[in-house]
């Protein structure tokens, strides 16, 4: 296959859906993944009106499943032979706190541990790619609210501590950075680039969860449009060839939170993440 291909998470709605529009529009064959077959068809359907029949594939995944996560990452290398860039979008912000039935905490699992685990899976085929087509690209989707939190690496689920839902979801987006840092070292040298990226506070389902009164006032926040162009600006702009170990507030890298720069703490959560999602199949 000579066009480029996508895969981008939580496709469905919000900035993944236009991330995915905004791919297809730069000639990438995008594999629009959501959670049910429903809302991948639904996800595709929508791509292909937005921009009249564009090359889209529906997908199913869902993050709080890493059986799901596992038969996504199968379907991807079976049908692209492939993969110049992966963007891991998908993210969820429960209003209580509850747990995968894998038994993780669901923010830490679907926004982190998810991602986490598709890319390890999807790394022969990123790296392969980087080395035929020269290039291959991983955009990580953090947020700012990782400056305002802590991510405690003894009690990741939240079992020995109360319960904070902007705290959780600030720690699994403190996790993206420092996954984003651990992989970038491991890519070194492979032509596979990855940054993380705050697209800015988006008017998307993830605020009903996360400001709850408030998300009537949803319009004073940026459109889904608008927080998908770093991403996408990522993905594909020729400009960012290379660029990588980066952290991107909206289109300008900046210096993240010191938290986020800790190699250990880097390090220790990648051994974490290697045992909470369980053995890779055999290279």
């Amino acid at each position: 296959m000579d066009q480029p291909v996508a895969v981008v998470t939580g496709a469905n709605r919000g900035i993944g859906l236009e991330v995915a529009r905004g791919l297809v529009e730069r000639g990438l064959h995008v594999l629009a993944v959501a959670r049910t077959p429903e809302r991948a068809e639904s996800a595709a359907a929508a791509v292909r009106t937005k921009t009249s029949g564009g090359d889209v594939t529906p997908l199913v995944g869902d993050s709080a499943s890493f059986a799901s996560v596992r038969a996504l990452a199968a379907d991807v290398l079976a049908g692209a032979d492939r993969l110049d860039a992966l963007v891991l979008n998908a993210a969820t912000t429960p209003v209580r706190r509850k747990t995968t039935e894998d038994g993780h905490e669901t923010q830490f699992q679907v926004n982190h541990l998810a991602g986490f685990l598709l890319q390890r899976l999807l790394d022969g085929r990123l790296r392969d790619t980087a080395t035929r087509a020269g290039a291959a690209r991983i955009v990580i989707v953090s947020s700012e609210a990782h400056r305002r939190t802590k991510l405690d690496l003894d009690d990741l689920m939240y079992e020995g501590r109360r319960y904070s839902k902007g705290g959780a979801y600030g720690a699994s987006k403190l996790a993206n950075v420092l996954h984003a840092f651990a992989l970038e070292r491991r890519l070194e040298g492979s032509g596979v680039t990855v940054n993380a990226v705050h697209p800015g506070v988006v008017s998307t389902h993830l605020l009903g969860g996360m400001f709850g009164p408030l998300y009537p006032v949803r319009f004073l926040f940026r459109s889904t449009a608008s927080g998908a162009e770093p991403l996408i600006r990522l993905a594909a702009d020729k400009d960012l060839e290379g660029v990588t170990g980066r952290y991107f507030k909206r289109f300008d890298a900046v210096s993240p939170s010191a938290k986020s720069l800790d190699e250990a703490a880097q390090e220790r959560l990648w051994a974490l993440s290697e045992a909470l999602v369980g053995p890779l199949p055999a290279a």
